[in-house]
């Protein structure tokens, strides 16, 4: 998409200098930009960083010694032609010359010294990162000596050399043109594909070098700050030119937070025009900032404008748009890719924008064409998406909105709310609450002032308006409570924008330190333990018992499905049940299956009452099962719950001999008796049964037809089957064994046990529970603990990727 002014061709840029600039930019250079460009500090390198860290330490757990993959690896290699040995030792020493040239290139260039630096730094760094890694994975310094200067198979872990070339690779590929880059990255790969194919290291030890390297070359871009990639602006005037606007005088203004660079000058008729570049930042910064809005937010999705002409497309439709409804914005005056190289965005950049504008000449006149402004923008189908002050443009001709940047077509009524909480709070800001309140009762209708209160709130405000915010006189509550009163009525809750906020951060360390303690006191064993166990895993198990664990999901469904007494699908039914192993990770498992299968079933047709009874049929129903396949193993001989012969350890069966069964029964008929009179001596509670007694009734019906009684207990016993096979595979994984039946009373013990306690997604006390089961049967300590972690992941921590989805699925669908 290009979108050119007419007129003639700009006369500030000759033909020779255009033609002399075009070659400089579309020709092969060496540089990404100018000696003299500014620094700065990306977060994507933080990002990159901590997920370096992260994968460190997983990498670990499995290191130093060969791992299945490495065997398969080795293997493949051994199949090829052994003609090709020469081309992998070429591969590899590539890339060692290419990290070399890279060096010298910085050496010898004029105002290069920064980048010479940050290479020398980063190649210490990693090297001392990769020698720690190295000695505490059991090398000597012989070893690692020869692994930095030599080419044959040193087999360290991690892989030294191939880690310090890729840093060096990675600290300066923010300098140096594209071509350079892509060179440079394809022969990092080859090389790392050689070092394992002449075996100089395992695959653990290539990917082990490769994250210690880019990490290091990360922390060396966060500790010096990167070249922004600012285009310099006579190389602006002639992509501008490429497009059809001639623009002069050309200054650098305020960069835009996302790492757009910002540009102004004035066109021909003197008109001041601002010029939004999309250089290499563009891209990724989009990428975070919609990641980071998806995690943070709720409702915050992930955004499709990554690219930099999709970018400047998309904030020149969006201005086109309003402007022929008739909606005042700096009109576009082309937007485009010039050269194929920078993609540009320029506009009118007429009058002065509210945070220019003293407070005296903020006047009810100017806020109530603001307000006129936006509503214009909402009247024509559009979102404005990022009100601040430096986006409401006070020209002589009216008023006007700026940046589209961040708008949408066919916006929800939380974004046309969000839209007007952000324009109060700037007039509040530039004047004062009264006034500010003032002018928006004057220009939106009751219903719209009403529905922005609940996003006035920070999480709900550009940073710009945010820091206004925080400098004004005036709380939001303060804002809140002026927009209640001229209403009159009373104040809506908060929207719920953030997903994490610091008290939840806060719970989930609490609840790490409960399922550490626990833990420890049920098993006794450290963390060092648990790591040697990992180390020896078998694999495959593992992943099988990853694969197997969905199919618990699909039993479950099966039960809901003989329970309802509503013809339903039988895929969105398995997508509830996906749906709820996303919502235990936020609130306890039995009330988030009851709260989302009651808002499902109501959607469906189905009344509260029959949504609750069908759960408890569901639950009831799988007890009984449980139950019945726990007697039918033991009465039929065909198992024993007896442990394992090398093992002392009483079994479950001994421990559970040893309970006063008798008094349970007792505890458990007062209980009853209990809640039965308290039912009958308060009314409310006896009007409230009376009230859902028919609708029970209706809900039972199911248990007069065989079908769905076949339906209930089929579901049950296929996923209590399957969670024990999976609690299986996960125990042979670390070389256990146990009886079916063992495993099924395990199993059932832990999911009554868990259900009970008030604990979100049972942290810790699932994993305790499934290791003193295990441990109860005779399973070693550290076998059973780490058998408790691989199940815990397979069916609860790995579920909600793709209960996310399904959740998601079933929403759009109308079934949530």
């Amino acid at each position: 998409m290009s979108i050119e002014a007419a007129g003639p061709p700009p006369a500030s840029t000759t033909p020779e200098a255009t033609s002399r600039l075009r070659r400089r930019i579309t020709g092969v250079s060496l540089w990404s930009s100018a000696a003299d460009a500014p620094f700065e500090r990306r977060p994507t390198d933080a990002v990159l960083l901590a997920l370096c860290l992260a994968a460190v330490a997983l990498l670990s757990i499995a290191a130093p010694g060969p791992t299945t993959v490495d065997d398969a690896a080795s293997s493949l290699i051994d199949a090829l032609p052994g003609l090709l040995g020469w081309f992998w030792e070429t591969a590899y020493a590539l890339a060692l010359i290419w990290a070399v040239l890279l060096v010298l290139l910085a050496a010898s260039s004029r105002g290069r010294r920064r980048l010479l630096g940050a290479q020398v730094a980063v190649a210490l760094l990693t090297a001392l990162a990769a020698s720690a890694l190295a000695l505490g994975g059991g090398a000597t310094w012989g070893q690692i000596g020869s692994a930095l200067g030599s080419s044959e198979a040193s087999a360290t872990y991690p892989a030294i050399r191939l880690a310090v070339v890729l840093a060096v690779v990675a600290v300066s590929a923010p300098y140096v043109s594209r071509p350079l880059r892509r060179t440079g990255w394809t022969l990092v790969l080859g090389g790392a594909v050689a070092g394992v194919a002449i075996g100089i290291d395992t695959v653990l030890g290539i990917a082990t070098g490769v994250v210690v390297g880019a990490g290091s070359a990360a922390l060396v871009h966060l500790a010096i700050g990167s070249p922004g990639g600012r285009v310099p602006l006579d190389l602006v005037a002639a992509e501008l030119a490429d497009l059809g606007a001639s623009v002069t005088g050309l200054e650098h203004a305020p960069a835009d937070p996302r790492g757009v660079m910002t540009a102004v000058g004035r066109d021909d008729a003197g008109r001041r025009v601002l010029v939004r570049i999309y250089g290499r930042d563009a891209s990724e910064s989009s990428l975070l900032t919609s990641l980071w809005s998806r995690l943070w937010y709720r409702g915050g999705v992930l955004s499709t404008r990554v690219g930099r002409q999709t970018q400047v497309e998309h904030e020149a439709f969006l201005t086109l748009v309003a402007e022929r409804a008739g909606v005042p914005v700096q009109p576009v005056i082309t937007a485009g890719t010039a050269f194929g190289r920078d993609a540009l965005l320029a506009r009118w950049d007429e009058g002065r924008t509210l945070a220019d504008l003293d407070r005296d000449e903020v006047t009810p006149e100017v806020l109530a064409g603001l307000w006129a402004a936006l509503g214009a923008l909402h009247a024509a189908g559009l979102s404005h998406g990022r009100v601040r002050p430096r986006s409401l443009v006070v020209r002589d001709d009216g008023y006007a909105l700026a940046d589209l940047s961040s708008g949408s077509t066919g916006p929800a009524g939380a974004e046309l709310a969000a839209d007007d909480a952000q324009l109060l709070v700037c007039t509040a800001a530039a004047t004062d609450v009264a006034t500010a309140v003032a002018a928006a009762h004057a220009a939106l209708p009751q219903e719209r002032l009403v529905a922005l209160v609940a996003y006035l709130q920070p999480a709900a405000l550009d940073p710009d308006t945010r820091a206004s915010a925080k400098a004004a006189p005036w709380s939001m509550e303060d804002l809140r409570a002026a927009v209640v009163e001229v209403t009159g009525v009373e104040a809506p809750p908060l929207e719920k924008l953030r997903r994490v906020t610091l008290a939840s951060v806060g719970m989930v360390l609490v609840l790490g330190l409960v399922a550490y303690a626990l833990i420890s006191a049920v098993a006794g064993i450290g963390l060092s333990t648990i790591v040697q166990s990992f180390q020896g895993a078998q694999w495959g198990w593992v992943l099988a018992a990853v694969l197997l664990a969905p199919v618990i999901q699909v039993g479950q469904a099966v039960a809901t499905l003989g329970a309802s007494t509503t013809k339903l699908r039988f895929g969105p039914l398995l997508g509830l049940q996906y749906a709820i192993a996303f919502i235990g990770l936020a609130v306890p498992s039995s009330a988030g299956r009851i709260a989302l299968t009651i808002r499902f079933f109501q959607l469906v047709g189905s009344n509260p009452t029959a949504a609750v009874t069908i759960s408890l049929i569901n639950t009831i129903g799988g007890l009984l099962v449980q139950i019945a396949v726990i007697l039918v193993t033991l009465v039929s001989g065909l198992v024993s719950l007896t442990p394992p012969a090398q093992t002392d350890e009483p079994s479950l069966r001994q421990a559970l001999a040893g309970v006063d069964w008798g008094k349970v029964l007792v505890i458990v008929v007062l209980l009853a008796l209990a809640a039965v009179l308290i039912a009958l001596a308060i009314p409310r509670v006896r009007g409230f049964i009376r009230a859902r007694t028919a609708d029970t009734r209706v809900a039972l019906r199911v248990l007069r037809s065989p079908r769905k009684v076949l339906l209930i207990v089929v579901g049950s016993v296929v996923w209590n089957v399957v969670a024990a096979m999976v609690l299986g595979t996960s125990l042979r994984a670390f070389g256990g064994e146990a009886t079916f039946a063992e495993l099924i009373l395990i199993n059932t013990l832990v999911a009554l046990f868990a259900g009970l306690m008030p604990i979100p997604g049972n942290i810790g006390v699932s994993e305790a529970a499934l290791t003193a089961g295990l441990v109860a049967i005779g399973v070693d300590q550290v076998v059973a603990l780490s058998t408790a972690l691989v199940y815990r992941a397979a069916t609860f921590y790995i579920p909600p990727i793709y209960g996310a989805v399904a959740l998601k699925g079933l929403r759009n669908r109308g079934y949530l």
